[in-house]
């Protein structure tokens, strides 16, 4: 709270809501973030594929807030080359009147080689976010371009709209569902 400038960071996520032996959450298999710090505890420490990125978002008038009529902007690009867009045009205040999975969780994948034993140790977590707080939240008409052809497979049939909304979390700690070992493959020559 004394440095809020280390807190505030720029995230862009394709989450997929999944479940796991019952167990309900997203999978969010490509992340970017445009912060040292947030990439460095998203995936050294908790495991998301998160990839330094450049972010722009267009924000709310500042003295008026958000109002229909009023467009929203995503973009995400890295290295210099685009990767998606996201355009909202506001309709109204509230949330997408669409079904929307509950925010209970991430599910994460660690996998760490093991040289001493040649393997590859994997293990699944559920990194549960605490005192989840969403707000101001607008909907409306959205369209969604994907660039990159690493994403072109999750391409939407239909746009149903989008949200525009603030979250605030914090980030606690993560349950192990499963753990499992792989063998390193052997070359052909040896």
């Amino acid at each position: 709270q004394a440095n809020p400038h280390r807190s505030q960071f720029h995230e862009a996520v394709i989450g997929i809501a999944v479940e796991h032996e019952g167990r309900v959450g997203h999978w969010d298999p490509f992340l970017w973030t445009d912060g040292d710090a947030e990439l460095a505890v998203g995936r050294e420490m908790y495991g998301w594929p998160q990839r330094l990125g450049t972010l722009a978002l267009t924000a709310p008038h500042p003295q008026r807030g958000w109002k229909p009529g009023d467009r929203c902007t995503g973009l995400v690009s890295r290295l210099g080359r685009p990767v998606l867009e996201a355009g909202l045009r506001i309709a109204a205040a509230g949330p997408l009147a669409v079904p929307q999975p509950p925010f209970v969780g991430f599910f994460v994948e660690r996998a760490l080689p093991d040289p001493a034993e040649e393997c590859v140790r994997r293990e699944l977590f559920l990194a549960r976010m605490r005192d989840v707080v969403p707000g101001d939240a607008f909907h409306g008409p959205a369209t969604l371009a994907l660039h990159a052809p690493e994403l072109a497979p999750l391409a939407p049939r239909e746009v149903l709209g989008g949200q525009v909304n603030t979250i605030s979390w914090t980030k606690g700690g993560a349950e192990l569902l499963a753990r499992s070992s792989v063998p390193f493959p052997r070359p052909a020559w040896g």
